[in-house]
């Protein structure tokens, strides 16, 4: 039955439709999406700072739990390494790390 106006089913489907396509599932990471929240990032580093007064200086010790980090190898022959990137201002450190 062709009655010059749309169905029912044809605004049931696009309703459908519209909903179903504007529905995206974020992209980001927990911890992208909360970037203050310490249990919703990957790494906890545990960082200290000492301050020597003699010198206009300060040290940074940085600790990270080797449990947290992601090993990988080019290889089957390669050992298992972990690489993390440093970056402060406009200087960057990369730390590895082999497993074996």
């Amino acid at each position: 039955m062709t009655s010059g106006r749309p169905s029912i089913l044809f605004w049931t489907l696009l309703w459908v439709g519209l909903g179903v396509g504007c529905a995206s599932a974020s992209l980001q990471t927990p911890s992208a999406r909360r970037p203050y929240d310490r249990k919703a990032s990957v790494l906890h580093p545990e960082v200290v700072l000492h301050r020597n007064m003699a010198a206009s200086s300060v040290d940074l010790y940085l600790s990270v739990n080797r449990a947290e980090l992601l090993y990988s190898r080019a290889s089957a022959s390669s050992p298992f390494v972990a690489q993390l990137q440093i970056d402060l201002l406009d200087t960057s450190w990369t730390v590895v790390d082999t497993a074996w």
